[in-house]
């Protein structure tokens, strides 16, 4: 405060107006809203002691609201990033497969390679084609999902608001 009274200030002197002025020129300098709140934080533990201790009759940071965090939206993938990762898990199915080889009958044999990547590969599909969470995906059961060649559906136990719903699946 020297720099803009020409003196220093004593602690009974400091006023309201004078910490506000400090937390906007913490913003106007760039400084991140969790870097002023803890400054803010601060100043209120400091000034509370003070009243504590009898040193001020008041404290001026009493008042002082914190800086609002801006809420930002999670950034999701491009289209092409979405077509490349399911790529990916596709390719990946497919070799799983191939080593795993037939048996007499023709039948796919099931690895546990296999196993998981045909996991991978249907994980990748409610996340991106039923728009699930991924908390709600997590929380699925087998008794969640209906396994039918026609309609593909999962049961959500979970979703938003502790809701049921029902999102299409898309079979891979």
């Amino acid at each position: 405060m020297q720099e803009q009274t020409g003196r220093d200030i004593p602690l009974g002197e400091v006023t309201t107006f004078d910490v506000q002025r400090y937390r906007d020129h913490l913003m106007d300098a760039g400084r991140k809203p969790t870097t002023i709140n803890r400054r803010i934080a601060a100043l209120r533990a400091f000034f509370a002691w003070a009243v504590d201790a009898g040193h001020i009759a008041a404290s001026p940071a009493a008042g002082i609201k914190f800086v609002r965090h801006e809420r930002r939206a999670p950034k999701g993938l491009s289209k092409q990033q979405v077509y490349l990762l399911q790529r990916q898990a596709a390719a990946r199915r497919q070799l799983a497969e191939a080593q795993a080889g037939q048996d007499a009958n023709g039948q796919q044999i099931v690895t546990p390679a296999v196993v998981l990547a045909r996991r991978d590969e249907a994980i990748l599909s409610l996340l991106v084609y039923a728009g699930l969470r991924v908390s709600e995906l997590v929380s699925l059961r087998v008794r969640d999902v209906e396994i039918n060649a026609r309609s593909g559906r999962a049961i959500v136990r979970q979703g938003k608001g502790n809701s049921i719903t029902q999102n299409p699946a898309v079979h891979t």
